[in-house]
C-alpha cells in the first residue's frame, strides 16, 4: 500500500535546509527559532522569537551552533552530499570498509608525508 509519501523528495529537503544552515551559521544550531533565555522564560511558544525550542522538561535549546547536530550533519553529508545515484556506504563511522580489508596499525599511507 502506497501512503503517497515521496521519501527521497522529502531527503533532498532536508538535505538542502540543512546545507543552508551550514552555509547561514557555519554550524548546525540546535534550534532555528530565534530569541534568548529572556524570551523562553516568558514561555510565549506563539512569539515570533520564543526563546529557541522547549525541551519540556526545564531548558530550552537556542540558536547556538550545536556539536551533535553538526555532527550528525556531517555524517548525512558522507553519506550522500546530494547526489541522488551515489550513496557512499562506507560513510558510516562503525562499519568495516566495504572493500578489502582494514590497515594495519602500522599502515600510516593515510598520514601527509
Amino acid at each position: 500500500r502506497s501512503l503517497g509519501v515521496n521519501i527521497t523528495q522529502k531527503i533532498a529537503v532536508m538535505q538542502k535546509s540543512l546545507l543552508h544552515l551550514l552555509d547561514t551559521y557555519g554550524s548546525v544550531p540546535a534550534s532555528v527559532l530565534g530569541g534568548n533565555l529572556e524570551a523562553w522564560f516568558q514561555n510565549d511558544h506563539s512569539a515570533d522569537y520564543p526563546g529557541g525550542s522547549d525541551t519540556g522538561i526545564g531548558w530550552t535549546y537556542l540558536r547556538y551552533p550545536h556539536v551533535a547536530s553538526s555532527a550528525w550533519t556531517g555524517l548525512m553529508l558522507l553519506f550522500n552530499s546530494g547526489d541522488r545515484e551515489h550513496v557512499s556506504q562506507d560513510a558510516n563511522p562503525f562499519a568495516p570498509p566495504s572493500r578489502g580489508s582494514l590497515p594495519s596499525h602500522k599502515d600510516l599511507s593515510c598520514l601527509p608525508q
